[in-house]
């Protein structure tokens, strides 16, 4: 009963403590799921991403953004670096230059 108990309110809380931890640093990192790098990404109709090169930190370099989705007023953007970061609208581009 000691094991029982032990495994109950010691290593099973723990085990899930850290499974929550693992999945939310997964869901909040966009940039390694969404971006691959020095490819022209296009995941929403009329946006592409391109990304030169991804660093561990979650930076990425060498951004180009193309924003068709109206057709009457397309954008681009580039940047020398930035992230993509959660916000309570959903994932947005950081660009810094």
């Amino acid at each position: 009963t000691l094991v029982c108990y032990t495994v109950t309110l010691y290593f099973m809380p723990a085990g899930y403590r850290e499974f929550k931890d693992r999945q939310f640093t997964i869901r909040s990192d966009y940039s390694h799921i969404l971006l691959k790098e020095g490819a022209f990404n296009t995941y929403i109709d009329g946006l592409t991403v391109y990304v030169r090169s991804r660093q561990p930190n979650g930076e990425v370099r060498g951004i180009l953004v193309h924003d068709n989705r109206n057709a009457n007023a397309p954008v681009t953007m580039m940047a020398e670096r930035g992230a993509l970061v959660s916000t309570d609208q959903g994932p947005r581009f950081l660009l810094i230059n």
